[in-house]
Protein backbone atom coordinates (compact mmCIF):
# COMPACT_ATOMS: atom_id res chain seq x y z
CA UNK A 1 0.00 0.00 0.00
CA UNK A 2 1.31 3.46 -0.87
CA UNK A 3 0.85 6.43 1.41
CA UNK A 4 -0.68 9.49 -0.26
CA UNK A 5 0.75 12.86 0.75
CA UNK A 6 -0.10 16.22 -0.75
CA UNK A 7 2.96 18.13 -2.00
CA UNK A 8 4.95 19.50 0.95
CA UNK A 9 3.29 17.23 3.53
CA UNK A 10 5.42 15.07 5.78
CA UNK A 11 5.00 11.33 6.14
CA UNK A 12 3.00 10.13 9.13
CA UNK A 13 5.83 7.68 9.79
CA UNK A 14 8.33 10.56 9.83
CA UNK A 15 6.58 13.63 11.26
CA UNK A 16 9.82 15.62 11.66
CA UNK A 17 11.35 17.27 14.68
CA UNK A 18 8.96 20.21 14.86
CA UNK A 19 5.78 18.14 14.57
CA UNK A 20 3.35 18.59 17.43
CA UNK A 21 0.43 16.28 17.97
CA UNK A 22 -1.94 15.19 20.69
CA UNK A 23 -3.22 11.66 21.24
CA UNK A 24 -6.59 10.32 22.35
CA UNK A 25 -6.60 6.69 23.44
CA UNK A 26 -9.96 4.92 23.61
CA UNK A 27 -9.41 2.15 26.15
CA UNK A 28 -12.64 0.44 26.94
CA UNK A 29 -15.58 -1.46 25.64
CA UNK A 30 -17.31 -4.67 26.52
CA UNK A 31 -14.59 -7.01 25.18
CA UNK A 32 -17.29 -9.45 24.06
CA UNK A 33 -14.94 -11.08 21.55
CA UNK A 34 -12.32 -11.49 24.30
CA UNK A 35 -14.69 -13.09 26.79
CA UNK A 36 -15.23 -9.87 28.75
CA UNK A 37 -11.63 -9.46 29.93
CA UNK A 38 -10.14 -6.10 30.90
CA UNK A 39 -8.80 -5.04 27.47
CA UNK A 40 -6.42 -2.30 28.69
CA UNK A 41 -4.89 -4.83 31.09
CA UNK A 42 -4.49 -7.67 28.56
CA UNK A 43 -0.81 -8.60 28.47
CA UNK A 44 0.91 -8.66 25.10
CA UNK A 45 4.56 -9.65 25.10
CA UNK A 46 4.68 -9.26 28.89
CA UNK A 47 3.27 -5.70 28.93
CA UNK A 48 -0.27 -4.43 29.42
CA UNK A 49 -1.90 -3.36 26.16
CA UNK A 50 -2.58 0.12 27.56
CA UNK A 51 1.10 0.52 28.50
CA UNK A 52 2.10 -0.43 24.94
CA UNK A 53 -0.29 2.12 23.43
CA UNK A 54 0.89 4.87 25.80
CA UNK A 55 4.51 4.12 24.89
CA UNK A 56 3.58 4.52 21.22
CA UNK A 57 2.12 7.95 22.07
CA UNK A 58 5.16 9.06 24.08
CA UNK A 59 5.94 11.87 21.63
CA UNK A 60 2.52 13.50 21.97
CA UNK A 61 2.21 16.90 23.64
CA UNK A 62 -0.89 15.71 25.48
CA UNK A 63 -2.34 12.23 25.80
CA UNK A 64 -5.92 11.71 26.95
CA UNK A 65 -7.10 8.22 27.88
CA UNK A 66 -10.86 7.71 27.61
CA UNK A 67 -11.90 4.76 29.77
CA UNK A 68 -13.81 3.67 32.83
CA UNK A 69 -12.09 4.51 36.13
CA UNK A 70 -9.35 2.01 37.03
CA UNK A 71 -7.44 1.29 40.23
Amino acid sequence: MTEFRPPGAQSAADPGDDAAYDAVVLAGGGARRLGGVDKPGVRVGGRALLDRVLAACAGARTTVVVADPRP
